[in-house]
């Protein structure tokens, strides 16, 4: 599906993944904490997830939603793994553990990658990074 670049030129895909994280790695970071624990990403809670408008190929977290468990979360990632989302004006993308994760809302498109976690005891905060050169 497409070119090697991404439809504005700016950044091969091969080059984007080597600086994003994945879906994989917020699985990896998230499974170890306490499943009751609730988790937001700064803007409040957490949404779900969806093709990204800047690249449809890559996927989004919505920061927009409730605030959901880590159990929760998980779960939906593991549903996100293997789906296929549909992108903003259309296309089906095949998502997987290696998909690129953004935060970002429905139709939105952001500079914001997910970077990490933190846990106070009580709530997982999802860290987000704004990618230089966006």
């Amino acid at each position: 599906m497409g070119s090697a670049f991404d439809e504005a030129g700016r950044l091969p895909r091969a080059g984007r993944g080597r600086i994003m994280s994945t879906l994989g790695v917020l699985l990896e970071t998230i499974r170890h904490y306490p499943h009751k624990a609730a988790v937001t990403c700064g803007f409040g809670g957490v949404g779900t997830f969806d093709s990204y408008r800047g690249y449809y190929e890559d996927l989004a977290l919505d920061p927009a939603g409730e605030v959901l468990t880590v159990g929760e979360l998980l779960h939906s990632v593991l549903d996100a793994d293997g789906a296929t989302f549909q992108g903003y004006k259309g296309g089906d993308f095949h998502m997987s553990m290696s998909s690129s994760l953004w935060i970002a809302s429905y139709g939105q498109a952001t500079s914001l990658r997910f970077l990490g976690a933190s846990f106070n005891g009580h709530t997982v905060f999802l860290h987000s990074r704004e990618v230089e050169g966006w």
